[in-house]
């Protein structure tokens, strides 16, 4: 951007949606204006609505530390460490839940003293800062719905085995998702 490529002009693309969690937070914390392309973004998914419901309803009934709160109330909706085996909706919003749990757990490392009270405030700011209105941002999107479009600049992130293929690929047209 500073060599003069508009925001509208770069984008990143991802394999999932999934990954776009800490992309969104490093935009929005570097003020570098973004929108999701494809999808809502992450605090506009429906099973983080719910989950930061449920949060909040908790920090008015407990006194445990931010991370741990989140994880109960994760758990309580259905989420644990392990992925689910295959794909669709099911892998896509626990996806959302284990990144929507790393972004507790982070915090409360930064934040050792922390409130769930504390932690939902942050995720509402969180969610408030990384609302792109105008769409003139970075394009955030999957790799997937990319094709065909073009950019002046394109980052390519989280492309590893096991994510490119994806790791329960199994028949040829699978595997050859991204040719």
């Amino acid at each position: 951007h500073r060599r003069g490529t508009p925001w509208n002009e770069m984008a990143v693309l991802y394999r999932i949606h999934a990954q776009s969690p800490p992309l969104e937070a490093a935009l929005a914390d570097a003020g570098i204006p973004f929108v999701t392309r494809g999808s809502e973004g992450f605090f506009e998914r429906a099973e983080v609505r719910v989950a930061l419901r449920a949060l909040g309803a908790a920090a008015r009934t407990t006194d445990d530390p931010a991370a741990d709160a989140l994880h109960t109330v994760l758990a309580g909706l259905g989420w644990t460490p392990e992925p689910p085996a295959g794909q669709g909706a099911v892998r896509e919003r626990w996806e959302s839940w284990d990144a929507l749990a790393g972004l507790g757990t982070e915090f409360a490392a930064e934040h050792p003293a922390a409130t769930a009270q504390d932690l939902l405030e942050e995720l509402d700011a969180r969610a408030r800062a990384q609302h792109s209105p105008d769409g003139q941002g970075v394009t955030l999107g999957t790799l997937h719905a990319a094709k065909g479009l073009e950019w002046d600049a394109v980052a390519l992130v989280g492309a590893h085995e096991g994510s490119l293929p994806f790791v329960l690929a199994t028949r040829p047209d699978d595997i050859a998702e991204v040719v």
